[in-house]
Parts: C-alpha cells; sequence; structure tokens
C-alpha cells in the first residue's frame, strides 16, 4: 500500500514522514510532494492508496486535491491535516468523502491510529471494488436487460457504500426509468424495508462506527452520516439505539 504525503512546509512534511517511518505500519512506498499540481502529477503517474494532505498551501489547496480526486473517481483513502478546527473545512471535505482529519501538531498516537483505521478503510474498498467486478463479470450476460431485482440490490449497495448521500425515491428512479412509486414498492418487497428506513438503518450503522472508532465531533459525524440539522441527527440516533450520541460514545467507545 502507497501513501502520498503533500505539505508546502518541508520541514513539516519530513517530519511527517520520519513519525511515520517510526510507527508499526507497513507501507510499500511513502512519497512527498510539495504542492498540488506536483500531487496530480505523482498520481497519474503512480498506484496511490492513502494520502494525507495539508489543506492551506499557496495556490491549489487540499481540498482542491481531494476534490480532484473524486472527480477523477481515483479509489484514494484522503486525510486532511490543518492547523484550525474549522467547521467550514470539515463540511467541504465530507462533500469530497475525506475520510478524516488531523489537527496539527499531530501525535504519533492520532498518527498511528487515524492510519489503521484509513488503512482497513482502504483495504474493505478494495474488496468491495473487486466483489462488484466479480459480480459484473458473471452476470454480463444479464446486464443488457436487468431485472428490478438487479436495480434494487444495486440500490441498495450504493446506499450501504454513501448513505451520507440523498436518495429519495424521485432521484433515484430516473436513473433506472423507473416510476417512484413503483421502485418505492419493489425496494420494499426485496429488502423487507422501505428506502428510507434502510437509508436510516445505513446512516445510523456509520454513525455508530465513527461514534466508537474515531474522535470525531459529534456534530461531524452527524454531517458524516448526511445529518446537516445537528438535533435531527440525535432524535434519529437516540430513537434508533436509545441513547443520545453523546452516551453512546460514553458508553461503548
Amino acid at each position: 500500500m502507497n501513501l502520498l504525503l503533500v505539505d508546502d512546509e518541508v520541514f513539516t512534511l519530513e517530519a511527517l514522514k520520519m513519525q511515520i517511518l517510526e510507527l508499526s505500519l507497513s507501507f510499500s512506498s511513502i512519497e512527498t510532494c510539495y504542492d498540488v499540481m506536483s500531487a496530480k502529477e505523482y498520481i497519474q503517474k503512480n498506484d496511490v492508496s492513502l494520502l494525507i494532505c495539508d489543506i492551506e498551501m499557496p495556490g491549489e489547496s487540499g481540498l482542491d486535491l481531494v476534490r480532484w480526486i473524486q472527480e477523477e473517481h481515483l479509489p484514494i483513502t484522503s486525510i486532511l491535516l490543518t492547523c484550525h478546527a474549522d467547521f467550514q473545512y470539515a463540511a467541504a471535505g465530507i462533500h469530497y468523502h475525506v475520510f478524516d482529519y488531523l489537527l496539527k501538531p499531530v501525535t504519533s498516537e492520532q498518527l498511528q491510529n487515524t492510519l489503521e483505521r484509513a488503512i482497513r478503510f482502504s483495504l474493505e474498498q478494495q474488496q468491495l471494488k473487486q466483489k462488484k467486478l466479480q459480480l459484473s463479470a458473471e452476470c454480463a450476460p444479464l446486464e443488457e436487460h436487468p431485472s428490478i431485482s438487479d436495480i434494487i440490490s444495486q440500490i441498495a449497495a450504493m446506499i450501504e457504500e454513501h448513505p451520507e448521500n440523498s436518495y429519495s425515491r424521485k432521484e433515484i428512479a430516473p436513473r433506472f426509468f423507473l416510476n417512484p412509486d413503483y421502485l418505492a414498492k419493489c425496494f420494499k418487497r426485496e429488502i423487507g424495508k422501505s428506502l428510507p428506513d434502510y437509508l436510516l438503518q445505513k446512516r445510523i450503522e456509520k454513525a455508530v462506527f465513527l461514534l466508537q472508532n474515531t474522535e470525531m465531533q459529534v456534530q461531524t459525524v452527524a454531517l458524516q452520516c448526511g445529518y446537516q440539522n445537528f438535533s435531527y441527527f440525535a432524535k434519529c440516533f437516540k430513537e434508533q439505539t436509545g441513547l443520545s450520541p453523546k452516551d453512546f460514545r460514553q458508553k461503548f467507545s
């Protein structure tokens, strides 16, 4: 697994690299770039699995880089570095599927914890992609005329992979040339839950994972799970788990 570090501050970048080398983690390579342009050039020519990038840099920022990665559909797990715990950065990063944030200066313990989780996540994403490719190959003769069961399975997989996105039946149905009411009826029949209930389940499952396995602020967890309104997130979470997000973290993290 290859790691790319991006920061315009040379001393900070080299210190971070040395800090990572001292951890008990196995990377095939750890490369460095000093600006977004050189990082893009490196990514286009090399296989990169994980990225740690500073947000504030001259010219293009770290957010510009993760946006480009998202637009290019590159399978890179991104972590952003920042000197400021800025909610706007968190909101923008979530939009581009940033895995986590590290606040400078980063301790070795924080770095170890975040990278271990990022490695697990990256491997899980690779396995999921391989399974999808295998399934596509096995079902190739049927893909010209996908059944409603195939379509519902695709939608369920989309929701499970990115529950933070919006999935109303009126938004999804046109993609598959279906009537929204018919899609909703078939989804309930195939999955056993309505589309909104299934989305709620997957969002809460993601929230549970983040509360147990990260140190993100609860408000950031809400955003990561697709909730712009924290009060509504807390209400939904308590209805599903019997505990408020903060109480859940105190009890189970």
